[in-house]
């Protein structure tokens, strides 16, 4: 009996020995591959990020930034090459600019590029998640069946007086996503089937509640990894809880975490979305790049009895991306719930279920009216905060326009001039009023123009049928997509051999 104990301890710490020593090289060399946020069903935390590097006489840290908004909080995120990650909460009063707060935090060296009149901006609180391997789980034989790890999430500063206790909570929720991101990482898929998390949270009176998870609830899709997420919020909030989720992102695109919509909007989280371009015929990009006559793009009223910005007009078409949803998905979903043009929809779904080996004339029919995602641009105002990735989609004379119609007043589609010229002069008013949320609120440079003038030009009867379309007024957010729009144009125009995609 004495010498099968001693051959079951020797065994857990042979195992313990090799697993540490695997996980320890694993995290000083981390891979660095960079994931499209339009398709990440897997949570990631420090590709495309910024790096700085300490060396002590012995040792070497190195550390990942990235960054991420919340409530009145920019979010600096450090990712230590171990079994750490750290949340520093700074005031965005800090700031002129919302997204200037998101590059400072990012760039290399923030800690010179956070200073302020000599000082820097000291965090308002810190939220530490720490991982570590805990006891192996045995079977009732005394054989290991799996590995377990403990992951822990405790706070520094003034959380309650000043940062509120139910946003500390949402957010350590998310970063025990991303530990579990980094502990799969390591594992193989057999492995993380078998591997329990231990999770240590803090609940909104202040206790902590421990709970156990396995791995692969929070990082395998196949599994069914929005349960793992489910189980993590139940403990908030149990109404949120089955809630649809939602991803909060960094300043790249890159998923941190999925939580409950309703936490999204709550308390303005980074959240991802898509905004597309309709145009009829032809694809308004591909008339830019050839310079030739541009085709009219679609444009919509909202009804005056919506609760968020009624009776205000959007070139866009857009919706925020559901968890793990690919942003060109996205697209084509919210263009057929929102104009009932499905082609781009039911030619993604159909691709899923089509042989490889299609004939030439069969993949002709499958021509995708929905471009690729041609570039990503983060919308920051006080009730929304999102990076959008943007596309167009080319309309044919086969689909009609459909809309329902307690959403939509009015919609038609419109001489690109006309979009170009109500748009500055919308944004000329919220200048004006004091509102507009953008720092800059020039849309074209008179001294390099994306589009000419020929380009442009429509006819005395058109321009007429318009004349009172300078008094539109669009939705703020609308409006700086369209800005991001333009400035995407002209870099396109001044370099015409640059990729149209992301």
């Amino acid at each position: 009996m004495r010498s099968k104990r001693v051959f079951i301890t020797a065994r857990l710490v042979l195992l313990l020995l090799s697993s540490y020593s695997s996980s320890v090289a694993s995290f000083v060399c981390p891979s660095r591959q960079t994931f499209a946020a339009a398709s990440a069903s897997r949570l990631v935390m420090s590709s495309s990020s910024s790096s700085s590097s300490s060396t002590s006489s012995s040792t070497t840290t190195t550390t990942s930034t990235t960054s991420s908004l919340a409530s009145d909080y920019a979010i600096l995120i450090r990712q230590k090459y171990g079994y750490e990650i750290v949340w520093e909460l700074h005031s965005l009063s800090q700031w002129d600019d919302t997204r200037e707060a998101l590059c400072e935090l990012s760039a290399p060296n923030n800690d010179q590029l956070r200073m302020r009149n000599g000082s820097t901006i000291p965090a308002v609180c810190s939220l530490s998640c720490q991982w570590s391997l805990a006891d192996l789980p045995l079977d009732q034989n005394s054989n290991i069946v799996g590995k377990s790890w403990s992951i822990d999430v405790s706070t520094m500063g003034e959380v309650d007086e000043i940062v509120p206790m139910e946003l500390i909570c949402i957010l350590g929720r998310i970063m025990v996503q991303s530990a579990a991101s980094e502990i799969a990482k390591i594992m193989t898929e057999g492995e993380m089937v078998n591997t329990l998390l231990r999770v240590t949270l803090q609940l909104l009176d202040g206790s902590r509640i421990c709970q156990q998870i396995h791995l692969s609830n929070l990082c395998d899709n196949a599994s069914g990894e929005e349960a793992g997420v489910r189980q993590l919020f139940a403990s908030l909030n149990s109404q949120y809880a089955d809630l649809e989720l939602v991803d909060m992102v960094n300043d790249a695109g890159l998923v941190l975490g999925a939580l409950p919509r309703s936490y999204i909007h709550t308390w303005n989280i980074l959240h991802r979305g898509s905004g597309i371009l309709v145009s009829k015929d032809k694809d308004v990009f591909q008339a830019v790049k050839q310079g030739a006559a541009l085709p009219e793009v679609y444009v919509h009223q909202r009804t005056s009895s919506k609760r968020i910005f009624p009776s205000l007009y959007d070139m866009f078409v857009g919706g925020v991306s559901c968890h793990g949803e690919d942003s060109r998905l996205t697209a084509a979903r919210e263009v057929a719930e929102e104009l009932g043009l499905r082609r781009a929809l039911d030619i993604m779904l159909d691709s899923k279920q089509q042989p490889q080996d299609l004939e030439e004339e069969v993949k002709d029919k499958l021509v995708n009216p929905l471009s690729e995602p041609l570039f990503q641009c983060t919308v920051c105002t006080s009730y929304n905060r999102c990076v959008v990735f943007v596309f167009t989609y080319t309309a044919c004379d086969g689909e009609r326009i459909t809309w329902q119609d307690e959403e939509v007043a009015w919609g038609d589609y419109v001489p690109y001039s006309v979009v170009e010229q109500s748009a500055a002069s919308s944004i000329d008013r919220l200048v004006e009023s004091g509102v507009w949320p953008g720092k800059d609120f020039r849309i074209i440079n008179d001294t390099k123009r994306s589009i000419s003038d020929k380009q442009l030009a429509v006819n005395s009867e058109v321009a007429s049928k318009y004349y009172c379309a300078d008094t539109w007024d669009y939705v703020p957010d609308g409006l700086l997509v369209w800005k991001a729009w333009n400035s995407f144009l002209s870099g396109i125009v001044s370099n015409p051999s640059s990729s149209s995609s992301l």
